[in-house]
């Protein structure tokens, strides 16, 4: 069972788009290995990608799982959907510590602009997200600081999600990690929403948008 750092934020908002394709073509087995990699490796078991990010990217399109085996692995990470992000040996010995990392964006670009981020963000992108079946399983999940959302006037500024932000018509299934020795802060901020884990979900039925609500599987 995930263990929270923080209280779960729940809100919900509209979302706008439109319907992008998903990954179709056939999904593949890609691995990460901190420890016993040869930078930048090419994704095999047998030469692993040493950052996790430099395998969900190469996946993307196409979809599949990213198999991470134990390390400490300084990033931020954003999962997208029709793929998996499996530790392979458990939280105990396999970290995901977000301390200092950028977000990633929709095209698997590091925002650097932008230095804070949650540690996991899982968004949908014009109203497609992760299902049920993408999974995020078995790290130690730490040292984010959240995401911060700047809106106009009179809205005010916010910062959620320190360790993981689910956002739009996102349903991952988060499971079997421990998500600890995550914080909010911003200096813009007015209000912090979700240290641990927040969902922020787009509203059902809302006419005009086709878009699912979250409804993300956290155990």
């Amino acid at each position: 069972m995930a263990r929270l750092g923080a209280r779960i934020g729940i809100a919900v908002c509209v979302s706008v788009g439109v319907a992008i394709a998903t990954p179709t073509a056939a999904q593949v087995d890609t691995w990460v290995d901190q420890v016993n990699c040869v930078a930048p490796g090419s994704g095999s078991e047998g030469d692993p990608y040493c950052v996790i990010m430099d395998a969900v990217c190469d996946i993307k399109d196409v979809g599949g799982t990213v198999h991470v085996r134990p390390g400490n692995y300084n990033e931020s990470i954003r999962l997208y959907r029709g793929m998996s992000i499996v530790s392979t040996d458990g939280p105990a010995v396999t970290t995901i510590d977000g301390t200092g990392q950028s977000c990633w964006t929709r095209d698997c670009v590091q925002n650097t602009a932008d230095p804070q981020c949650s540690t996991v963000l899982v968004s949908s992108i014009n109203g497609v997200g992760p299902t049920q079946n993408d999974r995020l399983e078995g790290f130690r999940i730490t040292g984010g600081v959240g995401t911060f959302r700047d809106f106009a006037n009179p809205i005010p500024d916010f910062v959620v999600g320190g360790g993981v932000f689910i956002f739009g018509a996102s349903s991952p299934t988060i499971t079997s990690n421990e998500i600890v020795g995550n914080h909010l802060g911003h200096p813009d901020a007015l209000i912090w929403y979700g240290g641990g884990i927040y969902v922020h979900s787009t509203r059902p039925n809302e006419p005009g948008t086709g878009f699912d609500p979250a409804a993300p599987v956290i155990t």
